[in-house]
């Protein structure tokens, strides 16, 4: 049966409801996607543009986002891991009672 079957696309996350996403849902979502990935392309080109005129300031910003993002990312997987682990013990004290 064709509603048996796993969606596939940007109705993934609809996997585990019945009945099929409306067609303004649909639309929404699809223009909302391409709205994101107009966006993306203005600002790739921008930053392109900017790198072609100065290109070590902008590599070096560049650098600085990356790491900046990279340590605000470590931080809350780190976060996440702590939360985790006490959730486990919590569970594990409350289990052993």
């Amino acid at each position: 049966m064709p509603a048996d079957r796993p969606r596939v696309g940007p109705w993934l996350r609809r996997y585990s409801e019945r009945e099929q996403p409306s067609r303004k849902e649909r639309v929404q979502e699809i223009a909302l996607g391409a709205g994101v990935g107009t966006i993306f392309l203005v600002l790739l080109v921008a930053v392109l543009l900017v790198f072609l005129r100065s290109p070590l300031p902008t590599l070096a910003g560049l650098v600085a986002l990356w790491a900046i993002g990279f340590v605000t990312l470590t931080f809350k997987r780190r976060r996440a891991e702590r939360r985790e682990r006490a959730l486990r013990r919590s569970i594990d004290e409350h289990v052993d009672r």
